[in-house]
């Protein structure tokens, strides 16, 4: 039986959805399907004729038309489903599931990257390189991580990619998640009624939660004043979990040391953001995810999910 995918033109925004047709190792007919097609893949936008007999359809974005259409399955594309109206989804039926558990180790690779790089100054010297400027190096302004506390602030798939590389720098981690149950690598886990204790001592606090209503702006005026004056702000959890007029107002008082973005309350960041003249600032541009093997993770969570539906078991990653 052929089972029809459908890939919205709204992931073009991470990658080629051209990527997903290798994923589904081409669509090409083999010979336990006796020359059918298994799976055929269709690129749809947001009208009713396109989504019309897919199976499911993957997607970056939410389209008004999801919820006017015969879809049954909608699989996103991202571990976060804050584009998606939920209720909305329940209401009509529509079972949505998303990508998380798969970039753990990407993303704790990342962050990994802006420790290293804000701890031994790398930055700076690749600015300088920019203007052909051989920079001697600020001694005092250099350190490691062997040793330095770190505070992950949500425990999930990215929480403890970043934990297990952290641990394994002999960095002294602590995190922050609803339930106090310990983790693997984790010294000590506080909830969010002790996030401000759980960061006063850590020189690096990294987000990594989801954004829901307890996540709103969670990080804000009380959270960072609670943070050392040496201390790094890392966040690859989503723009609107950090107030950002209150870490702008950190960074240009001194408050904290710097800060490593992938994020952003608006994205792209604005041109005149005050955060992309800040030295201390490391920022990338919602890319802490990204790599060659990100649609095959997703065609793999969706293949899965293809058999279950097929065998009437319920899905993986469901959300709603």
């Amino acid at each position: 039986m052929t089972r029809r995918v459908g890939i919205h033109e709204s992931v073009s925004e991470l990658f080629p959805p051209a990527w997903f047709e290798e994923a589904f190792g081409g669509s090409e007919p083999t010979e336990k399907s006796g020359g059918k097609r298994e799976i055929e893949i269709a690129d749809v936008g947001g009208d009713l004729d396109a989504l019309s007999g897919l199976e499911v359809c993957v997607t970056l974005a939410c389209e008004e038309a999801f919820l006017e259409s015969d879809l049954s399955w909608v699989h996103s594309v991202q571990a976060g489903v804050d584009r998606f109206p939920l209720d909305a989804f329940d209401e009509q039926g529509i079972a949505l599931t998303n990508s998380e558990g798969i970039h753990g180790d990407v993303v704790g690779e990342t962050v990994l990257g802006y420790l290293l790089t804000v701890a031994r100054g790398l930055h700076r010297y690749r600015d300088a390189q920019g203007e052909r400027r051989w920079s001697d190096p600020d001694w005092s302004a250099l350190g490691t991580l062997n040793g330095e506390r770190i505070c992950v602030i949500g425990l999930g798939t990215l929480g403890q990619g970043v934990a297990r590389r952290a641990e394994a720098f002999g960095m002294e981690v602590v995190g922050v998640r609803r339930t106090p149950t310990p983790v693997d690598g984790v010294r000590e886990v506080y909830t969010p009624a002790n996030l401000e204790r759980a960061i006063e001592d850590s020189r690096f606090v990294v987000l990594c939660v989801p954004l829901i209503e307890e996540t709103q702006e969670l990080i804000g005026p009380e959270e960072l004043a609670a943070m050392e004056k040496d201390a790094f702000l890392v966040n690859v959890a989503r723009g609107a979990v950090v107030e950002e007029r209150a870490l702008v107002d950190a960074l240009e008082a001194g408050e904290i040391a710097g800060a490593a973005l992938d994020v952003f309350e608006s994205e792209p960041l604005p041109e005149g953001s005050p955060l992309w003249e800040m030295e201390e600032v490391v920022i990338s541009p919602h890319v802490a995810a990204a790599h060659e093997g990100y649609a095959d993770r997703v065609a793999a969570i969706v293949r899965e999910n293809l058999q279950r539906q097929e065998r009437g078991k319920s899905f993986a990653n469901r959300v709603v």
